[in-house]
């Protein structure tokens, strides 16, 4: 199985009901509530309290359009870090079917077929959130890491390339955490000096990390 370190960061989720897009910040509105901030994965919950926080936020019935969208998304992702891969892809697919245009969603999705070495479904995943977000760098390394496995180094090493320059944070070490050693020496990527990563930024949004 592929390492799943960083793979799955909950979406941070907007606090009131509506239609937010789940790809670009939203205006500041009230406070997050603590399942709000458990079910966006703040504060380090664990995957059982972000699971049951998201449940309880689907059992209440605010949440509609992309909201529920992201709800759902953050379930899957739940799942994922507790690895319930299947259940994940259950909960991803429901986002999507709520809002075909969930960037993140498809990220996440792709995420969890790669970890379950369904390489094809995985790339049709990524190949999807690039079309719609071509800027969202973790989209060309999940396709790299797939492509990667499949032996298509030529086209591995082009998506490992297009990451770093997406997101000039990413270090040597990010690049080539799931790198084979067929592509490491061909990709510019992996022979930058290593970066300081970036924190993670978090904002009360409906952005995604």
């Amino acid at each position: 199985m592929l390492k799943v370190q960083e793979l799955y960061r909950a979406v941070l989720l907007a606090a009131a009901p509506g239609t937010a897009s789940a790809q670009q910040p939203q205006p500041p509105g009230p406070p997050l509530s603590t399942d709000e901030r458990r079910c966006a994965g703040l504060n380090a919950a664990a995957p059982d309290a972000q699971a049951q926080a998201c449940t309880a936020l689907l059992g209440s019935g605010r949440y509609v359009g992309d909201n529920l969208a992201i709800v759902r998304a953050n379930l899957g992702i739940a799942y994922a870090r507790s690895g319930d891969y299947d259940r994940a892809i259950g909960e991803f697919d429901t986002a999507l079917r709520i809002n075909p245009n969930y960037t993140r969603a498809y990220i996440s999705r792709g995420n969890a077929q790669l970890v379950k070495r369904d390489f094809e479904r995985a790339i049709a995943n990524f190949d999807q959130a690039v079309r719609l977000d071509p800027r969202a760098a973790s989209s060309f390394m999940g396709r790299a890491t797939a492509y990667d496995a499949k032996g298509d180094i030529d086209r591995a090493i082009a998506d490992y390339d297009s990451a770093i320059r997406l997101d000039p944070n990413l270090g040597a070490a990010d690049c080539s955490n799931g790198m084979s050693a067929r592509a490491r020496p061909r990709a510019t990527c992996a022979s930058r000096p290593p970066n300081t990563r970036m924190a993670a930024r978090s904002s009360i949004s409906a952005s995604a990390v």
